[in-house]
């Protein structure tokens, strides 16, 4: 298959995209949209033309909505973090490791071992009742979507129990996910998602708005191989008629956030030099014990 035969697009609005497709504003659009009958001789609604852009600005409005949504739900999640640490140790992560916190995941480790008995010990909770260690910001937003589609009775009931792609790596604990979501709704355009050829795995890719995200964060759209007994030409027709329906309805041109690429500042480093200057204030020894775990992994 040539390389004009698929669609990069990155997972986060693949996945955005497939949720904002089942929204109940979305399908009434498509809905009226399918009941145009253009014999009709009296004309109730709009030219299909403008329907098509009205549907078009609500399909990216849908979209955007859902990730702003996924940022504010993961800004939580970090904070709910940040809480698991003193003021100390953040200010220390935070020199350290930088405003990155997926970066502090063997400090994370050891303060949720340490909250876990100090709350056994006191009876009280954090903000996460149960908070869930996730390898990075891609598999929350996995775990995140999927919880979405599995609360929706509407989108539980359009899917099958068995997908074709799920991320087996990261497995969840119910059979409803964001990918089988992905899979069915890219199934009503004759399409499927696999992953970036190896060789371009590694690489990066400019999104817009500043941002670079890494080809690994990015899927192709391709279209499902056709069997019927057709010139090559045909199926090459075929492939890209499917590919432009796909690309037009779901609006994978589109440009949003890109969620677990963007690098969360909400721990300002006026705040980290501020924290920094008490343990100055409490001389040596505070430093010394800092500088041993920096000394131990350079052994």
């Amino acid at each position: 298959m040539s390389t004009s035969s698929a669609i990069s697009v990155s997972k986060s609005t693949l996945m955005h995209a497939s949720l904002a497709h089942v929204s109940p504003e979305v399908r009434t659009m498509d809905d009226i949209l399918l009941t145009l009958s253009p014999t009709s001789a009296s004309r109730k609604y709009l030219p299909t033309e403008i329907l098509l852009l009205i549907r078009d600005h609500l399909f990216m409005t849908m979209t955007a909505q859902l990730v702003q949504q996924s940022v504010v739900a993961l800004e939580a999640y970090e904070h709910s973090l940040t809480d698991l640490l003193c003021s100390d140790c953040t200010a220390y992560n935070l020199e350290i490791y930088g405003p990155d916190i997926w970066q502090w995941i063997i400090s994370l480790e050891r303060a949720r071992a340490f909250r876990s008995k100090l709350v056994e010990a006191q009876a009280t909770r954090t903000n996460v009742p149960n908070p869930k260690q996730f390898v990075d910001r891609e598999h929350w937003l996995e775990c995140h979507l999927s919880y979405k589609v599995a609360a929706s009775p509407v989108i539980v009931m359009g899917l099958g129990d068995t997908y074709s792609m799920s991320s087996a790596a990261r497995p969840l604990a119910s059979s409803i996910d964001i990918w089988g979501l992905m899979n069915s709704v890219l199934r009503e355009f004759d399409c499927e998602a696999v992953r970036e050829p190896e060789d371009v795995m590694c690489t990066l890719q400019c999104v817009g708005r500043g941002q670079i995200c890494p080809k690994r964060n990015y899927m192709q759209v391709i279209p499902v191989q056709q069997h019927h007994k057709v010139t090559q030409e045909d199926l090459d027709g075929l492939a890209q008629v499917a590919l432009h329906r796909a690309s037009r309805d779901l609006c994978l041109s589109s440009e949003y956030p890109e969620i677990y690429n963007t690098r969360r500042h909400h721990i300002s480093s006026s705040a980290g030099r501020l924290r920094w200057s008490v343990f100055q204030g409490r001389g040596l020894k505070v430093k010394i014990c800092q500088a041993l775990p920096l000394l131990y992994f350079a052994l």
